[in-house]
């Protein structure tokens, strides 16, 4: 006798939910047609419900997890474009504020020596721009800028003897464009004591809510040293490029070899490096410097600021939290920090840097995008990055959270 075959005419041996299914259809019942079926999804759910609730749940631990670093950088708010470090008197604050406003910036901070102030909010309200008051002051070359002071009404003691002790600016004689800075700079006198003048202007300005920032640190020959720098306390940041220094420093090399501006520099990533690594908790920004056209075109050196408002008072806030970075043509896409990780993400091709202290290098790349990941001994982070089209951009320090690193 022949073995019947594991598939007989009245069903399929082994499933049963088929071979019912197949009868209840032989009876035209058509309401449990699907029963088989369902019950298999059933089955199938009792897998499927508890991995989806997984992931669900480490989704959300995830969005909750303590990140690592202290940072400045939110979610929320626009990024707006602008110039902490601008000059009008050449070509009046209209047409170089005009000039801004077509490049694409929403506002710029008139830094203006004291004599050379003017007012501004009579023609700014005509443009969707933010003119903010400042002032540049400082010590022979040693140079402050003061940002949020109100046109005429920078309450420093003594200001008039903060002029006398200031720089010379342009003169004409200077090389190739007909301008050139004043080699006839003045010196202070010898019973001043630098620290202790600097430390009064910073004192009344902070007093006075406003934003401090050492300007172009290494520019001159008798720049501000180190120590210096760190005794000075209330600074809330430092020039770690001037658009201006690069462009008179590389004339001078031209004109007199590299030997004639030894130990000068439009740059001071190694300042900056040096403070942070010493434990200052200090912001760093890119400054134009913008003077005059003979000399140069404005717009090369700018900070993208992250507010929450299109006004000077949000504007001011965000620079003291350091809710912003510095750039001379790179933008971020993305910077921010997810548990151990800092994300970054750029406009462009270029090599993204993950610098920490003394300025080593912890990890570089090169594209539109790079991850660095808490290792557990960082003091802080920044990331630096520098364009295939020789443009930079600089992060603001992420600081590590020791007990959050793990």
């Amino acid at each position: 006798m022949a073995k019947k075959s594991p598939i007989a005419d009245d069903g399929i041996q082994g499933l049963d939910w088929v071979k019912d299914d197949i009868k209840t259809r032989e009876k035209g019942g058509w309401g449990g047609a699907w029963r088989g079926p369902l019950s298999s999804l059933r089955h199938l759910s009792k897998v499927i419900l508890p991995i989806v609730a997984f992931i669900l749940l480490y989704m959300l631990y995830q969005a909750k997890r303590p990140c690592a670093w202290e940072h400045p950088y939110q979610s929320r708010g626009s990024w707006l474009k602008g110039s902490l470090n601008t000059h009008t008197r050449h070509h009046g604050a209209k047409m170089i504020f005009s000039l801004y406003e077509k490049m694409g910036y929403d506002f710029v901070v008139a830094t203006e020596w004291a004599p050379y102030r003017e007012q501004t909010d009579s023609f700014t309200k005509e443009l969707d721009f933010l003119a903010i008051p400042g002032l540049e002051t400082g010590l022979g070359t040693r140079h402050l800028l003061i940002l949020g002071t109100d046109d005429g009404d920078m309450e420093l003691e003594n200001e008039q003897d903060l002029q006398d002790l200031s720089t010379g600016d342009f003169v004409e004689g200077g090389p190739e464009h007909g301008y050139g800075f004043d080699d006839r700079i003045l010196s202070p006198p010898q019973e001043v004591d630098p620290k202790k003048h600097l430390s009064r202007i910073i004192s009344d300005a902070k007093r006075n809510d406003y934003f401090v920032i050492a300007a172009h640190p290494l520019y001159y020959p008798e720049h501000f040293s180190l120590g210096e720098l760190d005794a000075l306390e209330g600074l809330d940041a430092i020039e770690i490029y001037n658009a201006l220094a690069e462009r008179v420093l590389s004339l001078q090399e031209r004109k007199g070899g590299r030997e004639s501006i030894e130990g000068q520099s439009h740059l001071a990533l190694n300042v900056w490096d040096s403070l942070l690594s010493a434990g200052r908790k200090i912001w760093g920004v890119a400054g134009d410097d913008f003077l005059d056209l003979l000399l140069r075109t404005p717009g090369d050196a700018w900070v993208m600021v992250q507010t929450d408002e299109f006004t000077t008072r949000s504007i001011l806030s965000s620079l003291k939290g350091g809710r912003f970075y510095s750039s001379t043509g790179v933008f971020f896409n993305r910077i921010e920090a997810k548990g151990k990780n800092i994300l970054v993400e750029i406009d462009r091709e270029g090599e993204i840097r993950f610098v920490g202290k003394n300025g080593t290098v912890l990890q570089e790349r090169k594209g539109i995008s790079s991850t660095y990941t808490y290792q557990g001994n960082e003091s802080y982070v920044r990331v630096e990055v520098e364009g295939t089209d020789g443009t930079y951009a600089w992060s603001q320090p992420f600081y590590s959270k020791r007990e959050g690193g793990d």
